[in-house]
This record gives structure tokens, sequence and C-alpha cells, in this order.
């Protein structure tokens, strides 16, 4: 076969296996933009999800109880717990009640979604006050890399420990 015939093949290949993840994405999706009430103890919820593993879409979450007890798993495996310190909990509450959530969700994504080719996204729960959550997920809101509480759960889902994870 000649390289020319193997090139359009993996080329075609690889376009397929895009839009299937597309639309696995599309259909897996849910609205971000929603508040609704809940009376968890969780206070903030990151998921890391995309890229290509071995078994597929690549997910890890790490989770923060209002006590500052966290948790990293893949879906499968509890990859780390512990609790954070009295100081990491405090600064991550008051991000979380300076942030201006309503004016983040009223903005939306329009590029393609990192994990359209290979790429990380990032989806948020955070639990506000009153027991509403604001949920936030970066391919369909503009969420910037400097905002103050998304990059500080960002630095705590790898400051307690260091497990060899990419942030």
């Amino acid at each position: 076969m000649n390289k020319s015939l193997l090139f359009v093949l993996l080329a075609f290949a690889l376009l397929i296996g895009g839009a299937v993840a597309v639309i696995v994405l599309l259909s897996n999706s849910t609205a971000t933009n929603t508040v609704v009430s809940t009376d968890r103890t969780m206070l903030v919820s990151m998921r890391e999800y995309g890229g290509l593993c071995a078994d597929g879409v690549c997910e890890v979450t790490f989770e923060v109880g209002g006590s500052g007890v966290f948790s990293l798993t893949d879906g499968v495996d509890v990859l780390a717990e512990g609790t954070l310190t009295d100081e990491q909990l405090t600064e991550l509450k008051k991000r979380i009640n300076e942030t201006d959530f309503s004016a983040i969700s009223a903005t939306t994504f329009e590029g393609v979604c990192p994990t359209a080719y290979d790429g990380f996204a990032y989806s948020y729960d955070f639990r506000l006050p009153g027991g509403t959550h604001a949920l936030l997920d970066t391919c369909e809101q503009v969420v910037s890399p400097d905002e103050p509480v998304t990059q500080y759960v960002r630095q705590l889902r790898l400051d307690p420990f260091d497990i060899g994870l990419d942030a």
C-alpha cells in the first residue's frame, strides 16, 4: 500500500474518531448555566476531562467538602485523599464568596473545545451560600485561566499532595 493512501486512510480515521468524540461529548453535556438547590456538603467539585486514555476519555475529579476533606479520583480509583489546612479552606471559601458566578455564566464559549483535539477541559460545581450551586464548564462558558477561584481550585488539586498528575 502506498504512503499517500495510508495517509488518507489515517486522516479519515482521525476525522471519524473526532466526530464520534464530539457527538459523545455533546450527548453527555449538561446545562452548566443552571443554579440548582441541593443539601450536599460538598464545597467544590472540579472535573478535568478530555485527552485520550487507553480506556477512552481521561477524567479526574477533585472534590472538597465543607470541612476541607478532599479526594482526587479517576472515575474508578481514589488517587489521593486528605484535608486542606485551615488557611487553604478559608481562602477557598473567601474566593467562592467573592466570585461573580452570574457574570461568568453569562459568557458563552464559542471556540472549539480542547477535548475535540485531545486537550483537557474543566467543569466546576461550586456550592454557594444558601445551598445553591454555580456550575461552570470551560467548554460552555469563557472561564479565564486567571479567574481567582478556579485558579485556586486547580492549585489546591496539586498542592496538598504531589502525585505526578499534570495540572
